[in-house]
C-alpha cells in the first residue's frame, strides 16, 4: 500500500491516516501502532524540514513483511 503526500508538515495528518487505513486492512497488532507511528512520523518530519529544496512529494510505503 502506498500514498504520496505533499512535502509539508501539515500533511502528517495524513500520512497518520494513511497508516491507520493499512493496519485496518492488514491486521496490523495495536502494540505496533505506536511504533510504526513514531517512526514514520520522525522520517517525514526530517524529510521536509531537513530537504527545503524538496520539490517532489514524498511516497510513503507500507506492507507486512513475513507477517511483521
Amino acid at each position: 500500500m502506498q500514498e504520496r503526500f505533499p512535502r509539508r508538515i501539515d500533511a502528517l495528518a495524513d500520512v497518520h491516516a494513511f497508516l491507520e487505513r493499512f493496519r485496518e486492512a492488514e491486521g496490523v497488532p495495536e502494540e505496533a501502532a505506536f511504533r510504526m507511528d513514531l517512526v514514520v512520523e520522525e522520517l517525514f518530519t526530517n524529510l521536509v524540514k531537513y530537504n527545503t529544496d524538496g520539490r517532489y512529494e514524498i511516497e510513503v510505503e507500507a506492507h507486512l513483511r513475513d507477517g511483521e
